[in-house]
């Protein structure tokens, strides 16, 4: 494919797309809602700090470290891909006598 052909593909397949965002409040939210989260923290957490710094004093920013750290703790493992799966059946019952030849 080549990068005008490839340029074509992607401002039709971008037309479909911003159709179908337009058409889906759910859609809408998907994309407004993060954009939104990451609009108030960029523009609330200089603030935050800045109170936590006049209640707690300079020495808060000490321990700014181990909160990152604790944080990356706390996201979940993607090479562990079985955990976020829900069992849909219950496991079978353990077999009592020896399963026929």
């Amino acid at each position: 494919m080549s990068v005008p052909q490839t340029l074509r593909a992607l401002r039709a397949l971008g037309a479909v797309d911003a159709l179908s965002v337009a058409r889906g409040p759910l859609l809408r939210g998907i994309i407004a809602v993060p954009l939104g989260l990451a609009l108030a923290v960029r523009l609330f957490t200089p603030a935050i700090v800045e109170r936590l710094t006049a209640l707690l004093g300079p020495a808060a920013a000490a321990f700014y470290p181990q909160l990152v750290g604790y944080g990356l703790l706390l996201l979940p493992d993607p090479a562990d891909k079985h955990r976020g799966r829900p069992r849909l059946a219950p496991p079978p019952p353990p077999r009592t006598t020896p399963p026929p030849p």
